[in-house]
């Protein structure tokens, strides 16, 4: 749906297809700020967050600097009013976005839990750094 409005906003038939065209026009418009990013890597389980952003890339560069010595190759970035959460398990983990945190957590959680293990939600925030756990 929001690709779809997105399309239609940016006068492009709104297919709601994520393709390459799309998600680098989505990278590019100017009105998709502040940035955030949520960032793992699972073989040294180490992670990183960033928020507050001018672009997407800006967020996921800083976010990884966060994460350590890691490279934190798993990736999750969010704009304006969303927020991201990662939870984790001894067996399994998720990286969500949603339009609040209470909701990215919940949806984290859940995803996170599919695998069986309890969960727990090891950090969260919104793009404009409310909401950071």
């Amino acid at each position: 749906l929001a690709l779809s409005q997105f399309q239609e906003k940016s006068g492009m038939s709104p297919t709601g297809e994520a393709t390459e065209g799309v998600l680098a026009r989505l990278r590019k418009a100017s009105d998709l700020k502040p940035w955030g990013s949520l960032v793992y890597d699972p073989a040294a389980g180490k992670w990183g967050y960033s928020y507050h952003h001018s672009s997407r890339r800006v967020a996921i560069d800083e976010a990884r600097k966060n994460c350590g010595a890691a490279k934190c190759p798993k990736e999750l970035s969010f704009h304006t009013t969303s927020c991201g959460a990662f939870a984790i398990s001894s067996k399994n983990w998720s990286l969500v976005q949603a339009e609040n945190v209470d909701r990215a957590k919940v949806a984290a959680l859940e995803q996170c839990g599919k695998a069986g293990p309890v969960c727990r939600i090891e950090g969260a925030v919104c793009a404009n750094g409310s909401g950071r756990t």
